[in-house]
C-alpha cells in the first residue's frame, strides 16, 4: 500500500495562524501506511483501530460540496482490522493526525479519477479545494486545522503557503551531503497536547498589544527567513532565526520545554545553532539549524539528534 510521508513546517509555526508565511518539506524518514491486523495482542495495532472507529463516525457525518467519500467501506476495513501503521511520533510536529488525514482521503474518496486529475493539475482552484476538505477532516483531531499538514503529505512536496488561498509547490535548495549548512531534529522525547497549546496562543493573541508585537516580531522575521531559505541567502536567515528564537524565549517560552530553554538561549548566543519550536512546540522535536553539523553534532550529543539534510 502506498506509504504517506510525514512533513516538517520549517518556518510559520503560529504566525501561519495569523497571517504570515509558511513553508513545509516532506520527510520520508517517518511514514505510514495502511495495514490489517487481527491480533488481540497487538496493542499499536488496536490502538490505531480504536480511533479510526471514531474518525469513521465524523467521516460519516460529514458533508463536503467537491468531495464524496467510501464510508461504508472505510467502516467496513475497520471492523475487519484495519490500521494505520506508522512509526511518525505522536505529538511530535511531524504530522501524524496530517498522515493519517491523507490517508483517508487518498484510500476513501469515491471518485479517484477527479483525485488524481487534480493531482495532475496543481492551480490555485484545486490546491485550495483540497486544502480546506483536508483542514475541515483534520479538525477531528485539533479542532481547528489550517488543512497544511495533510496537504503537504498529500502532495508530498514542499509547500509554500503564502497566504490561505495562494499555496503553491516550492523548490528548495538541493540537498548536498557536503553542503555547509544543516537541518536537524532534536528529539524531546516529551508528549505535548497540541490542541491546547495552539488554543493558549490564541487566547494570548486576543491581547491588542501581543498581538501587534507578535505581528511585528515573529511574522516579519519569519516571512524573511523564507525569503532567505529560498534565496540562498544563509547569512541574513540567522540573522533572521535569531530574532524568532529570542522572541519564543521571550513570548512564547511557555511553548519551549523548561529544561531545554537554556540550550535554545546558548545556540544564539554564541551562533553555533539555532534551535527554535517545530510545529505546535511544548515538546516533540525542536527544529535546527547550523552552518557546523559535525560541532553541533558534538557540542550537543547529550541529546538526540537527527540530520534532516545539509544544502
Amino acid at each position: 500500500m502506498k506509504n504517506f510521508n510525514s512533513k516538517i513546517l520549517l518556518f510559520g509555526e503560529y504566525s501561519l495562524l495569523y497571517g504570515s508565511m509558511g513553508l513545509t518539506m516532506p520527510y520520508s524518514p517517518y511514514s505510514g501506511t495502511w495495514a490489517f491486523s487481527t491480533d488481540k495482542n497487538d496493542a499499536g495495532a488496536n490502538y490505531s483501530n480504536e480511533c479510526l472507529k471514531s474518525f469513521a463516525t465524523f467521516v460519516s457525518n460529514y458533508n463536503d460540496e467537491n468531495f464524496e467519500f467510501n464510508t461504508e467501506d472505510f467502516v467496513k476495513d475497520i471492523e475487519n482490522g484495519l490500521y494505520f501503521q506508522s512509526n511518525i511520533p505522536h505529538g511530535s510536529g511531524l504530522g501524524s493526525s496530517g498522515a493519517i488525514v491523507a490517508a483517508v482521503f487518498v484510500n476513501y474518496i469515491k471518485d479517484k479519477v477527479q483525485l488524481e486529475e487534480m493531482l495532475n493539475n496543481l492551480n490555485a482552484k484545486n490546491i485550495q479545494l483540497l486544502r480546506l476538505t483536508l483542514s475541515n477532516l483534520e479538525s477531528f483531531f485539533h479542532s481547528s486545522s489550517s488543512g497544511i499538514d495533510p496537504l503537504s503529505i498529500l502532495m508530498n512536496k514542499p509547500l509554500l503557503y503564502k497566504r490561505s488561498n495562494d499555496i503553491s509547490p516550492t523548490e528548495i535548495p538541493a540537498f548536498d551531503k557536503n553542503g555547509k549548512n544543516s537541518i536537524f531534529l532534536l528529539n524531546t522525547e516529551l508528549e505535548r497536547n497540541t490542541e491546547g497549546l495552539v488554543a493558549q496562543f490564541k487566547e494570548s493573541c486576543h491581547d491588542r498589544t501581543f498581538r501587534q508585537e507578535m505581528e511585528k516580531e515573529l511574522i516579519t522575521h519569519s516571512d524573511e527567513s523564507i525569503n532567505c531559505f529560498l534565496a540562498g541567502n544563509t547569512k541574513k536567515l540567522y540573522n533572521h532565526l535569531k530574532h524568532i528564537i529570542e522572541y519564543q524565549l521571550d513570548k512564547m517560552n511557555c511553548l519551549i520545554p523548561t529544561k531545554f530553554q537554556s540550550l535554545v538561549k546558548e545556540g544564539i548566543e554564541t551562533g553555533e545553532y539555532f534551535l527554535k519550536i517545530c510545529g505546535a512546540g511544548g515538546g516533540g522535536f525542536i527544529l535546527g539549524f547550523t552552518e557546523n553539523w559535525e560541532q553541533t553534532k558534538e557540542k550537543l550529543n547529550d541529546y538526540k539528534l537527527e540530520l534532516i539534510y545539509n544544502y
